[in-house]
């Protein structure tokens, strides 16, 4: 089993990095000389009966860990399918809508022209008792007026069917939008968090990408959960490396009861908070205040 000290400081006066020993079962870590901070790894070879016990629980705690993440990724497929249906309810009700509307239209549509039909007949056997010429002349011109009256009034109607149905339409679509949005960030949040205690390549990339545009500064500390230290350490992470641009002095350290993606950079003149959460809340702001 590999454990990784709390913190190693390196001085570019005399190439000296010092390392403070963490508390473990067996030896000590040994100060070392180099150019540049690294990580140290102790393997221990010969185990008391209190240490198998530790390293039992160790093993348990991983399991339930896995079993934790395993019950993440269903409810992420189960958010996932509840997308989908929403979306399928969305389109059912936008289409439902617009038929109404066409048949609506159609129906008015019918009994316009039935309307135009009784009203020509009328006209016609109005003429034919009155005098034909006389009466098909004063018929025509009051049904036509009447006839005028019937076709605005369709078209008025068929205007406030077409304005309802966008009106509808659209209330739709933003009462989804904002269930969908709140819906993406959570499974958004769920997959973090499952790729957080899957991987330690994760913490390390969201600490590279908050320093890699900063300039060199005279000392900087980094404070991370307990959790993702471990999961570095599995993965032989080679953050120093990436980091080392920032300061010649650099500390990792270790919080003990954090959340998993807790990252915190501290510098003489400014302290960045990149952890995930805070990354997550940052990104419903922008989301909220696009109107989105």
């Amino acid at each position: 089993m590999s454990l990784l000290p709390n913190i190693y400081k390196y001085n570019s006066l005399n190439d000296n990095v010092q390392a403070y020993h963490p508390i473990c079962f067996g030896k000590e870590s040994k100060p070392f000389q180099g150019q540049e901070t690294q990580w140290i790894y102790t393997t221990w070879k010969d185990f008391s009966l209190e240490e198998a016990e530790e390293k039992k629980a160790e093993s348990q705690i991983q399991e339930e860990t896995d079993e934790v993440s395993l019950k993440e990724e269903e409810e992420f497929e189960e958010e996932d399918s509840l997308s989908d249906d929403l979306l399928q309810q969305a389109r059912d009700e936008a289409e439902k809508i617009l038929k109404e509307a066409t048949e609506q239209a159609e129906k008015i549509l019918a009994e316009a022209k039935l309307e135009a039909q009784r009203l020509k007949e009328e006209a016609i056997q109005e003429g034919l008792d009155e005098g034909r010429l006389e009466g098909e002349q004063r018929a025509y011109q009051e049904h036509r007026q009447r006839l005028d009256e019937e076709c605005n009034r369709f078209l008025n109607e068929f205007q406030r069917v077409i304005t309802e149905t966008e009106l509808k339409k659209l209330e739709i679509f933003q009462q989804h939008r904002t269930d969908l949005k709140d819906l993406a960030i959570a499974v958004a949040e769920k997959v973090i968090q499952v790729s957080l205690r899957s991987s330690g390549d994760v913490i390390e990339k969201m600490i590279i990408a908050a320093t890699e545009k900063l300039k060199s500064k005279v000392w900087a500390k980094i404070y991370i959960a307990k959790c993702d230290a471990n999961l570095m350490v599995q993965g032989n992470s080679d953050l120093m490396k990436h980091i080392s641009h920032i300061s010649d002095h650099i500390k990792i350290i270790i919080m003990e009861n954090e959340n998993p993606g807790t990252c915190i950079i501290e510098f003489p003149d400014e302290v960045i908070d990149a952890s995930a959460s805070t990354q997550v809340e940052n990104i419903k702001e922008i989301l909220n205040s696009a109107g989105i």
